[in-house]
């Protein structure tokens, strides 16, 4: 599931509801659609630890994102 509020995107599990305190947030970030994709920016990690933090940013910020289907 995701949310979105204030130009931010949060990717959220295990949860019914956004905003839900049983939910786990894994990371929210800034987004934009250039030219048909979605491209991910400020990642920010909602784990703990530097390496969290590096792992999303490399998964969702490293490039952009086209729909298929």
């Amino acid at each position: 599931m995701y949310c979105t509020a204030a130009g931010r995107v949060t990717l959220v599990i295990n949860t019914d509801r956004c905003g839900d305190d049983s939910g786990l947030a894994l990371f929210s970030a800034e987004w934009s659609l250039e030219d048909e994709q979605l491209v991910f920016s400020a990642i920010r990690s909602e784990d703990e630890g530097p390496l969290f933090q590096v792992f999303h940013e490399t998964l969702w910020g490293s490039h952009p994102w086209e729909k298929i289907g």
